[in-house]
């Protein structure tokens, strides 16, 4: 089993930001349920290598509950190092 780093999960997120921008790109990647679409993206490229198996719930809480706190706390910390903290953290 292998670990994944911060910076690794902040890789993924952003390439998981990229295919959904261009899953959604007539309406501009704009998606009120984008955590829906990310969660089952991330599950099947982190596979185990959180140390830990993760749930498409798990990871949409995850996701949502770090959109919320990185903007409650009007951090300038660069959104996927933020979430993959998050994740890491879980």
């Amino acid at each position: 089993m292998t670990t994944m780093s911060g910076q690794e999960v902040a890789r993924l997120l952003v390439e998981t930001g990229h295919a959904h921008h261009a899953a959604y790109a007539a309406s501009d990647g704009v998606d009120p349920e984008w955590a829906t679409w990310y969660a089952p993206y991330l599950q099947a490229h982190l596979e185990d290598r959180l140390g830990r198996k993760v749930t498409r719930s798990e990871l949409t809480y995850l996701l949502i509950k770090s959109e919320r706190e990185h903007d409650a706390a009007d951090d300038d910390s660069a959104w996927p190092d933020y979430y993959a903290g998050v994740i890491l953290e879980g």
